[in-house]
């Protein structure tokens, strides 16, 4: 379905009056209708949006954002990452009215969870096609393969097998890091500072388990 000529009034008018459903806009102005979640993806989903979001408010350098937010990439897709994160000071600098829109800017840090009705190629393709636009960090996260691929500009992607420890440096920039908590020795953590991506032999399902990550400074 086309949506070239249809101004942003008129998407918050489409939206509105269709509200079961999620959209994104293609490049090409295609409508894309997005596959709903499944409860088990609607939970975890919760947690990452929750723990970026306490983060946020904590660190107070910029602000976070749920599922529901699209954003206007340079190219002029209308993209809505499951979580995402921009700087207050490139916040700021749009206006009120650019701020309650689909706003023209990219997330400097962006999060994509798969579900079991998405295809890891088409993710793959938007996950490349932000940081393309802008975006300078971006986690593709995949429970079905147990696996996290990081996106950065300027570096090719990176496949980290059974993660447990993922870094936001120097997007999410703090001295703090997620640590152990007293959870069993073998429970992993989130870590966003100086130490290097690491991964050991716990699913991304225990990476994104609130009982098995300590909420930190930093996701």
């Amino acid at each position: 379905m086309s949506s070239l000529k249809h101004t942003d009034d008129q998407l918050i008018r489409l939206f509105r009056d269709n509200e079961e459903y999620q959209f994104e806009l293609s490049a090409k102005g295609e409508l894309i209708i997005m596959s709903p979640a499944n409860n088990k993806t609607s939970i975890r989903t919760t947690r990452i949006i929750a723990r970026l979001a306490n983060w946020a408010e904590r660190d107070g350098t910029g602000v976070s954002f749920d599922s529901n937010t699209l954003f206007t990439l340079p190219n002029g897709a209308k993209r809505g990452p499951d979580a995402a994160w921009i700087s207050k000071k490139r916040w700021d600098r749009l206006s009120d009215e650019k701020q309650e829109s689909f706003s023209n800017i990219a997330p400097d840090f962006v999060i994509e969870l798969r579900s079991k009705s998405d295809r890891l190629a088409k993710l793959k393709d938007k996950m490349e096609e932000y940081v393309a636009n802008g975006v300078r960090l971006g986690w593709l996260l995949d429970p079905k393969q147990n696996r996290a691929t990081i996106y950065q500009s300027g570096l090719p992607p990176q496949e980290i097998q059974q993660p447990t420890i993922l870094t936001g440096h120097p997007v999410l920039d703090s001295n703090s890091i997620f640590e152990k908590s007293s959870e069993p020795p073998a429970v992993g953590a989130l870590c966003a500072g100086t130490r290097p991506l690491s991964s050991s032999n716990h699913s991304v399902n225990h990476f994104i388990s609130p009982q098995r990550v300590l909420v930190g400074r930093v996701l």
